[in-house]
């Protein structure tokens, strides 16, 4: 939302340049995302390995959580095309021609080509493409591999996201493939998954407990390191930007694993547990899909440049638009998820995993139910 609703405005002074700035790191949310996912994910397919109904339950819970909100928003803007509504906004027009890739979850594959984000409203959907893409895959390595297995997998496939996010933009390829292309984002989503086993692994328990809060410390004086240094060079560095992606990876897992474990900062886990942060999990989904579409909109009609002539002041015209975007964004969320998604979210009971005993770990529970 920082990005949407505030990275994509037009600069006029050095402040104003160093906010839109700040706010463009807000693009570091889809790497806690990929991580965060597969985190939970390899939890839960951790926890049911053997299970009765093993690929049934994990696609259908997915199915039900993902499709019914994605395919009606698809179906939507399609069909307010056909109605005539790219007379109003002739961008619209494009997605008729390019809708397939979206049917299918394969617009990352598509973007690339283009060179920018540039299908209307919802281009942001190549994250949840790549989700998808990983989703098809991952869950036969873990449930046809051992843990150990998996655990080598996730790490071979993170050097590898790592590798091509650093050899493709030295072939002379655009800056989106490294970002787009499911191979060159596994490294979020292997460390999430990575830590998940490792937590469950009677060996690597005891260790991860003892070496997280290092790592922790580590990856994000990395981080912090190579931001600095991209902002003095003033230019896009490849190398740099694609080792950062991965210390940021590493950041948020170890944090992620740390806020789930018995003996993890006291603080990091109280903030995270707070009631409104929940809340905000809740409908999460719903923000990420219509926040992209109301600040595409926004930029659209250049609300921004509104609320600034309205209320006569710039500051006070961005912290107007800003507000509305996230407002809308949480008041459509909330009112998606318990009109139109929750009655599908209900039908998860049919596809319920089996209780099993959960041995105690030494850093981290069982997270991932």
């Amino acid at each position: 939302m920082a990005v949407h609703f505030i990275g994509v405005l037009d600069t006029r002074t050095p402040l104003e340049h160093a906010i839109n700035r700040a706010a463009s790191y807000g693009v570091w949310g889809v790497d806690l995302f990929f991580v965060l996912s597969g985190f939970l994910i390899t939890g839960i397919l951790d926890d049911a390995r053997s299970q009765p109904r093993y690929f049934t339950n994990f696609y259908a819970r997915r199915s039900l959580r993902i499709f019914p909100l994605y395919y009606l928003v698809l179906t939507s803007v399609v069909l307010l095309n056909c109605l005539g509504a790219s007379r109003y906004v002739p961008e619209l027009s494009q997605i008729s021609e390019v809708q397939a890739w979206f049917w299918t979850y394969t617009v990352n594959f598509y973007l690339p080509h283009t060179g920018d984000f540039s299908v209307p409203y919802i281009s942001h959907f190549w994250s949840l493409a790549i989700e998808e893409q990983f989703y098809l895959a991952w869950p036969w390595l873990v449930g046809l591999s051992s843990r150990r297995q998996a655990m080598r997998a996730a790490v071979g496939l993170s050097v590898l996201a790592l590798v091509l996010r650093i050899v493709l933009p030295l072939g002379g390829l655009d800056r989106l493939y490294p970002m787009l292309l499911t191979p060159c984002r596994l490294d979020a989503l292997c460390v999430g998954a990575w830590l998940a086993l490792a937590i469950r692994d009677e060996g690597w328990a005891a260790r991860v407990a003892r070496r997280a809060p290092l790592a922790l410390t580590i990856a994000g004086g990395l981080v912090a390191l190579l931001s600095v240094w991209l902002i003095l060079l003033e230019k896009a560095d490849p190398t740099l930007h694609a080792v950062r992606g991965t210390a940021v990876a590493v950041f948020f897992g170890t944090t992620i694993c740390l806020a789930a474990s018995h003996d993890g900062p006291r603080l990091l886990k109280s903030f995270l547990r707070a009631g409104w942060l929940r809340s905000l999990g809740k409908y999460s989904y719903g923000l990420y899909v219509y926040h992209g579409i109301l600040g595409w909109h926004f930029h659209h009609i250049d609300l921004f440049a509104v609320c600034t002539t309205a209320v006569g002041s710039r500051w006070l015209g961005l912290l107007t638009s800003a507000s509305l975007g996230v407002g809308l964004s949480l008041a459509i969320a909330v009112l998606s998820f318990h009109c139109f998604e929750a009655p599908f979210l209900r039908l998860k009971r049919f596809f319920n995993y089996e209780r099993t005993s959960k041995s105690t770990l030494p850093a981290a529970n069982n997270t991932g139910a």
